[in-house]
C-alpha cells in the first residue's frame, strides 16, 4: 500500500475534526433555536440556519472519505477552510446580531478563532487569508455597529486577537510538519529495516528468512494447492571452479547476473531468493518441470563476461496444501542432489522412491 503524503494526512485528520466539532456546533445550535430563543425572533432564524449550515458540511465530510488523488488543486485546501471560516463567521455575525451595547469581544469568537487554530491543521497561506479576511471582516462590522462602549478598542482587539490566533495556527502547523518529517524518517528507517532482513544484500533477492517464512505462512494459510504448484531449487554447476580461476569477486558479479537473467523470465507473483551461496529457490504456480527446463536451457545458452557459459542443475518438489515444511524441502533437495548425481545441468522432479 502507497503512502499517503503530508497533505494528505493533515486532510484526513481535519476531516475527523470537521465531522466531530460540526456534528456538536449543530446540536448546540439546533437546541438553542428551540429552547432558549424566543420564537419568531431573528435571531431564532439565524440559530436555525446556523444549525442547517453546519450539519450540511458535516454531511459532505461523511461523504468525503479521503482525497481521491494527491492534493493539488484549491478544492481541498478551500474545504479544509470552510469549517472554521463558517463558524467564525456565524460567532462574528452572532455578536453583532446582539442588539445591546456591547461591551467587549463575546466568549463564542474567541473560542473559534483560537479553538480552530488548534483543532484544524492549516498551512501557513491557508490561516493567513483567513484569519486576514476575518480580521477584515471585523473591522468592517464594527464600523458599522452603532452600539459600542466607547472605552473598549474593538480595531485593535480584533487585530491583535486574530494576529496571536494566526500565530498559535502557524506553530501548530510546525509542530505538525516536524512531527510528520519525524514520522517519516522512522517509517524510512524500518523499510529499510525490513528490506535487510528480507533480501539478499549481494543479489537482492529475497534471502532464505523470508523465502522460508513465505512458504510457511502458505502452507499455514492451506492455500500452498492454489497460490503454489511447485518448489524449485537450483545449483550452479562447478561454481568454486569460477572463484579459483577467476576469483571470488568475478564470481559475485556471476551470482549477480544469474539472479538477475532469473528474475527477468518469472512471473510478478512468482519469488525468487538466493537460498545460501550459489544456491537459488523459486515458488510458482505453473509446472515447475517446464518452468526448470526453460531457466535451465537460458542459463547454459548464455554467454557470461569473462567466464563464458557455465550450466545449472535443477531440483523440482510440487507444493500440496497437506505437505510440511519439512517434507517439501527434503523432496526438492533430493530432486536436486538426484540431478547432479545423474551429471549435472538437468532438471529432475522428486519421485517417490
Amino acid at each position: 500500500m502507497t503512502p499517503l503524503d503530508q497533505r494528505t494526512k493533515r486532510f484526513i485528520r481535519n476531516l475527523k475534526a470537521t465531522r466531530i466539532i460540526s456534528a456538536l456546533l449543530a446540536v448546540e445550535q439546533l437546541i438553542y433555536g428551540l429552547f432558549l430563543i424566543q420564537p419568531g425572533t431573528p435571531v431564532r432564524a439565524q440559530y436555525f440556519l446556523s444549525a442547517f449550515l453546519i450539519s450540511f458540511l458535516c454531511l459532505i465530510s461523511l461523504v468525503i472519505s479521503k482525497p481521491k488523488e494527491t492534493i493539488s488543486g484549491l478544492g481541498y485546501p478551500f474545504f479544509e477552510m470552510l469549517p472554521l471560516a463558517l463558524g467564525m463567521f456565524i460567532a462574528l455575525n452572532r455578536m453583532f446580531a446582539n442588539k445591546g451595547i456591547l461591551l467587549n469581544i463575546p466568549t463564542l469568537y474567541l473560542a473559534f478563532i483560537y479553538g480552530g487554530a488548534v483543532f484544524f491543521l492549516l498551512d501557513y497561506v491557508q490561516s493567513g487569508i483567513l484569519y486576514g479576511t476575518f480580521t477584515i471582516a471585523s473591522i468592517v462590522m464594527v464600523n458599522s455597529h452603532a452600539l459600542l462602549a466607547n472605552n473598549v478598542p474593538f480595531r485593535t482587539d480584533f487585530v491583535i486577537n486574530n494576529g496571536i490566533a494566526w500565530t498559535v495556527s502557524a506553530l501548530n502547523y510546525r509542530y505538525y510538519r516536524q512531527e510528520q518529517k519525524h514520522i517519516s524518517l522512522i517509517e524510512e528507517q524500518n523499510q529499510q529495516l525490513r528490506m535487510l532482513s528480507e533480501q539478499d544484500t549481494l543479489t537482492g533477492l529475497l534471502n532464505r528468512r523470508k523465502i522460508d517464512s513465505i512458504i510457511s505462512e502458505l502452507l499455514q494459510n492451506k492455500q500452498g494447492g492454489s497460490a503454489v504448484s511447485a518448489l524449485i531449487l537450483f545449483d550452479l554447476d562447478h561454481f568454486k571452479l569460477v572463484n579459483d580461476t577467476f576469483g571470488h569477486q568475478r564470481g559475485d558479479l556471476l551470482l549477480k547476473e544469474i539472479s538477475a537473467l532469473v528474475k527477468d523470465q518469472l512471473l510478478e507473483d512468482e519469488s525468487l531468493a538466493r537460498w545460501g551461496g550459489e544456491e537459488f529457490l523459486i515458488l510458482t504456480k505453473r509446472d515447475g518441470g517446464t518452468l526448470a527446463e526453460t531457466l535451465r536451457e537460458n542459463i547454459e545458452n548464455h554467454v557470461f563476461e569473462q567466464v563464458g557459459k557455465i550450466t545449472a542443475s535443477f531440483g523440482v518438489s510440487p507444493v500440496r496444501p497437506d505437505d510440511s515444511e519439512v517434507k517439501i524441502f527434503r523432496q526438492v533437495d533430493k530432486a536436486l542432489y538426484r540431478a547432479k548425481e545423474m551429471g549435472r545441468n538437468r532438471v529432475e522432479l522428486f519421485r517417490n522412491s
